[in-house]
């Protein structure tokens, strides 16, 4: 299970069970709400998902599309590592939120689900967000700029756990990533330590950048006011967002359930089966 993936991989056949169950029901319940990594899709700045097929996932409790890419799987397996690395570099303590879905006080559509916590003794005060980079994506990170989809996300979690800090650590990988790196750093994982792979992953030419941001409660208040129109006006109205290509038209009408199309949504979709012939 790449959701259920921990730094020492030794796991009997019963803990595989659990690790499997408690990942099919986090992710069960992230479809009841708006959580922080939908926040990009609904602002419009994701360009691999639209907020039509978002709507259709959360209407319809399904994923059009749930096979992890290699980037994703490469991003689950070090987030351990990568929140190893942020805390010696940083200094400061993080606890893990790992399967940990928090829902907002305030706003009650929406959640989130944070890779861990800042924690000064036993009081979290500030979120983090684990993220991985490679080859031809690396020159996303600069100095002082990495992608808004980021920024985003951290305020949506931000919103939800009541904190104005937030932390963007990131492990930067030369290369692109392969089948044969996922093989291999499955293998560190159940073997060494997470400060060994990090000396490991050092000296291999990798790059560890971490960013701090501050709450903007400006674009909190538009995060928080487009996500209760989304929640309200489509997913709970059964509704769907018109449609910005006959493709993503045609893809969010197999559903279970009858999703109404504009007489426009209809026509696109006969022109997308007429070049298909």
């Amino acid at each position: 299970s790449l959701l259920g993936m921990e730094l020492k991989m030794n796991l009997s056949d019963e803990t595989d069970a659990f690790v499997l169950t408690k990942e099919y029901e986090w992710l069960r319940k992230r479809l009841n709400y708006v959580t922080a990594s939908d926040v990009p899709t609904i602002l419009n700045i994701n360009k691999y998902k639209s907020p039509r097929t978002l709507a259709y996932e959360k209407i319809n409790k399904t994923s059009i599309d749930n096979k992890p890419s290699l980037a994703m799987r490469w991003g689950i397996l070090l987030e351990p590592i990568v929140i190893r690395k942020f805390e010696l570099v940083s200094g400061l303590t993080c606890v893990s939120r790992q399967y940990q879905l928090t829902v907002s006080e305030k706003h009650e559509w929406l959640a989130a689900s944070l890779d861990a916590v800042v924690v000064d003794g036993d009081e979290p005060y500030a979120v983090v967000n684990a993220k991985t980079s490679s080859g031809f994506a690396a020159d996303r990170f600069g100095d002082d700029y990495f992608p808004e989809q980021y920024r985003a996300q951290l305020h949506a979690e931000m919103i939800v756990e009541g904190h104005d800090l937030a932390f963007l650590p990131v492990y930067i990988k030369p290369s692109e990533v392969t089948e044969f790196d996922i093989v291999s750093m499955e293998y560190m994982l159940s073997t060494f330590s997470a400060d060994y792979i990090i000396r490991m992953l050092d000296d291999s030419g990798f790059t560890f950048r971490f960013y701090c941001v501050d709450k903007v409660q400006s674009y909190a208040d538009t995060i928080i006011e487009e996500t209760r129109k989304f929640w309200y006006d489509y997913v709970l109205q059964g509704r769907l967002p018109e449609a910005t290509s006959a493709k993503e038209a045609l893809a969010t009408t197999r559903a279970e359930s009858a999703v109404e199309l504009s007489e426009s949504e209809y026509e696109d979709i006969r022109r997308y089966h007429a070049l298909k012939k």
